[in-house]
């Protein structure tokens, strides 16, 4: 092939190449909108000691049981991606002593973070 043959063909596969980019339909983009929020808190006893290894049970507004998460050595939990809408929240933490017990409501709004205090109580000596 000669050096012209070889140049059309090159500027045939480009024109063909931008033609078919043009007829691609473009999509929109996602939306920019928070379609989720969380909730974040901290489990403490009645004095205001936080209270490490905390079981945290995350509850809808209909009562189904959404997930369960261990408190951090500062007491602190994350609940993240929730729909808004109504939650409750239940704070456990049982030692062989004594049987730590609180709960908590929180409303999340799409795009924001609820913070909650969960104040458990002491409920006693665990039962043997």
């Amino acid at each position: 092939m000669n050096r012209r043959t070889i140049l059309s063909r090159i500027a045939m596969v480009l024109a063909l190449t931008f033609v078919a980019a043009a007829a691609v339909p473009t999509q929109a983009k996602p939306s920019t909108g928070k379609k989720f929020g969380a909730i974040t808190g901290v489990v403490v006893d009645q004095d205001g000691v936080a209270v490490s290894g905390a079981s945290v049970r995350l509850f809808d507004g209909a009562g189904n049981q959404l997930d369960t998460i261990l408190a951090n050595g500062n007491g602190e939990f994350e609940f993240a991606r929730l729909r808004a809408g109504d939650y409750s929240m239940l704070a456990f933490r049982i030692t062989q002593l004594e049987y730590l017990y609180g709960d908590a409501i929180a409303t999340v709004t799409a795009g924001e973070i609820t913070y909650v205090t969960i104040v458990v109580e002491r409920s006693g000596p665990v039962p043997l």
